[in-house]
């Protein structure tokens, strides 16, 4: 299993979905990447909660799909920015999409794999 994408979720949710699996599959990278792009592209004037809400998304769109790494990253965020505590956002950001590519890499080989 890699750290960035759990087999096992994956597994099950095409044992759940059967054929339908990489319908399921698009629609949360897709969901996934609108999120990522509101907050790439997020203004200053963005509250904390707004970007809380959308690592919050991150987060549970990531799970549902296997990408456990980018699921904590993003529940990282989320919880910093609710605790009040000082973070680097844009770092933060940046790293979340990094592993996004990483998982999502991983996802395409995964489906190709299963169908």
């Amino acid at each position: 299993m890699s750290s960035s994408l759990d087999h096992y979720v994956l597994n099950q949710l095409h044992e759940d979905m059967g054929e339908d699996v990489t319908e399921v599959l698009d629609a949360f990278v897709e969901s996934i990447e609108m999120l990522l792009a509101d907050l790439n592209g997020r203004h200053a004037d963005v509250g904390k909660d707004t970007i809380s809400r959308w690592a919050h998304s991150i987060k549970s769109s990531a799970a549902s799909i296997g990408m456990m790494k980018l699921s904590g990253m993003a529940e990282e965020l989320e919880m910093v920015l609710k605790s009040g505590d000082q973070i680097d956002i844009d770092a933060q950001t940046k790293s979340i999409n990094s592993e996004f590519i990483i998982a999502l890499e991983l996802l395409k080989r995964e489906v190709f794999l299963i169908a």
